[in-house]
């Protein structure tokens, strides 16, 4: 594929053989190009940042009865912690926000107890809240630095419960409303929402889940530039396969993901023993790459 053809057309068609061989896709979409083949074959839509668009990131997934799902929810929010500030804090900040989290759950009568996860989640606000109520200078520092998420200019997104639950055969989450100080973490609270479902699919007492299912994640090096970023979407990519699911990893120039390449030998390979050329480098083990520009897990049938 020649440098002028776009990226779009692939990515497009491969989703396009997906539905048709029942793979349920799901879509991040940093430039609405998926908005027409999403209205085309019914597919849902999720414009983050448009009115009345909230996400609340310390909802507990509904259909996950894990005893460690609580954990599972507060790690993740360590993770967009991290995102939202482009780093990660220091020890005590983290130690801070770590009993602020524990805190903030208690104060809403959520505990470990499965049976407590049906009340209304708090929310981000209510966990800045919670780290102003200690008296920890690092506490105290972290509560400010997260106050524009909260009360400022980008409060909007996390200000109220999540304002949807999307299901069907095909979901496309678009970013492009989003300022650019919030596409890398509605990139990761998309990747969030659509792994909640991938990773809760096999608990009604079967083995394995029923559907198959292939994640797009188009544009990459937004998030990939990203350390923890980077480290949930490795994650996911490492655990979906266990669970009848592939990740597709797109970008229009292989380049962008060499950083992520050397910095991590183990995140993007290719898979099947077989290899290929990123940027010059020659790479060797994990997810498939089609022409250079996109990256895929293998789907298993």
């Amino acid at each position: 594929m020649g440098p002028l053809v776009g990226k779009s057309y692939l990515v497009k068609l491969e989703i396009l053989r997906s539905l048709y061989d029942g793979v349920h896709v799901a879509v991040i979409d940093p430039e609405d190009e998926y908005l027409r083949l999403c209205d085309a074959v019914g597919g849902t839509a999720i414009q983050l940042g448009a009115p009345a668009i909230r996400v609340n990131p310390l909802d507990i997934p509904a259909a996950d009865r894990r005893p460690d799902a609580l954990t599972r929810r507060a790690l993740f929010l360590h993770t967009l912690i991290s995102v939202l500030l482009g780093q990660q804090p220091p020890p005590a900040e983290r130690a801070a926000l770590d009993r602020a989290i524990i805190a903030t759950y208690t104060a809403a009568g959520i505990s470990n107890d499965p049976n407590s996860w049906t009340r209304p989640a708090p929310l981000l606000r209510d966990l800045v809240a919670s780290l102003h109520a200690e008296a920890n200078p690092a506490a105290q520092n972290l509560a400010a630095r997260l106050s524009p998420w909260t009360e400022g200019s980008f409060r909007d997104l996390f200000d109220g419960p999540t304002t949807f639950h999307p299901r069907g055969h095909l979901v496309v989450w678009s970013t492009r409303q989003l300022a650019d100080e919030l596409r890398a973490p509605g990139m990761l609270l998309a990747l969030d929402g659509i792994w909640r479902d991938v990773d809760t699919g096999g608990q009604s007492g079967r083995s394995r889940p029923e559907v198959r299912r292939l994640v797009v994640v188009d544009e990459a090096w937004t998030l990939l530039r990203d350390g923890e970023g980077a480290k949930f979407l490795y994650r996911l990519a490492k655990a979906a396969r266990k669970r009848r699911a592939g990740v597709a990893v797109v970008t229009q120039d292989a380049a962008d993901l060499l950083g992520s390449l050397q910095s991590s030998s183990q995140v993007w390979r290719i898979s099947d023993g077989t290899s290929d050329c990123v940027g010059g480098e020659r790479v060797s083990g994990g997810p498939q790459l089609a022409n250079c520009r996109m990256w895929r897990t293998g789907l298993r049938p």
